[in-house]
């Protein structure tokens, strides 16, 4: 059981409804489907019924709707009080970033950096796919995180700094045909098709999508865009089907010996994104601390 599947089974059941649910969560209705699918097979028991058309609680739904609501205050109320406790003796702060990045360059010197000021406070790094840091932020499973500043921008609810620029670039596997070219450009993969790997939710498909054909029509040309379920899965089909990845300097497979790249000349912005309702105040002294050594470096 998830938290991810709590939230999705909550809001559908105030809501009535699976395609109103994913528009307030701001995922697709077949993420959340698949959400209630699994904590359903999970609890062993049906959580709704459609009746007329229309999606209906049952009575089992109704008293797990009650006990993940309660069990959401709790654990709210719980996490609020745990940190002000902690602000008395030490505090961890967990940053959550997109799987596959390397932040590791920055980490001490971020560690060291706010150590000196609050040495009394711990930074923690968690690595999360694109569809589940939305749901880490939501539910306090880390405090702030980096992510690219397209995926939260137009998201309500969200704080979101701008901290870097970051190089775009093109992956693709050591074993493509045109890995051993040095005069390579862009236009070259237009035969090729390009890898979206954020799982389920249809926003962030929609705006890799964007991205990719923006660059590529600038290049002259219109890309074959196709999905896979997460990074793993991108990184596999590269490698077996000459596909490509758009992603930033910052992706681990840049210093992978299986991995050939490209640089696009253009840049990403990445920011530091955290949930305004449960910022705490030593979480916003803390976050304030980590925005001004980005915007320093």
């Amino acid at each position: 059981m998830t938290f991810a599947q709590i939230e999705c089974f909550l809001k559908v059941a105030q809501e009535n409804s699976i395609s109103k649910a994913a528009e307030a969560l701001y995922i697709s209705q077949p993420a959340v489907s698949k959400q209630i699918t699994m904590l359903e097979s999970e609890l062993q028991v049906p959580l709704f019924i459609r009746k007329n058309h229309k999606l209906e609680i049952t009575k089992e739904g109704k008293t797990f709707e009650r006990f993940f609501q309660d069990y959401n205050r709790r654990f709210q109320a719980l996490l609020q009080e745990t940190r002000r406790n902690t602000q008395e003796t030490t505090a961890v702060y967990n940053i959550g970033c997109l799987e596959g990045l390397d932040l590791s360059y920055i980490y001490d010197s971020l560690r060291e950096h706010v150590h000196k000021k609050y040495p009394k406070v711990t930074l923690g790094l968690k690595g999360f796919s694109a569809e589940q840091i939305e749901y880490a932020l939501r539910w306090g499973s880390v405090d702030g995180a980096i992510a690219y500043s397209a995926l939260f921008r137009n998201k309500p609810g969200f704080h979101v700094v701008d901290i870097l620029q970051v190089e775009s670039i093109l992956v693709f596997s050591d074993s493509h045909p045109l890995a051993s070219r040095q005069d390579v450009q862009l236009s070259d993969f237009a035969e090729y098709p390009f890898y979206i790997g954020v799982g389920y939710d249809s926003k962030l498909k929609e705006g890799m999508t964007a991205a990719i054909m923006g660059v590529c029509n600038q290049a002259g040309f219109t890309p074959r865009i196709e999905h896979a379920a997460g990074l793993s899965d991108v990184y596999l089909q590269l490698r077996i089907s000459n596909g490509v990845l758009l992603s930033s300097e910052l992706i681990l497979a840049r210093n992978s010996s299986r991995f050939r790249t490209f640089d696009l000349g253009m840049k990403w912005t990445m920011a530091f994104v955290s949930l305004q309702e449960q910022r705490t105040e030593y979480a916003e002294t803390v976050q304030n601390e980590i925005i001004d050594f980005f915007i320093a470096e």
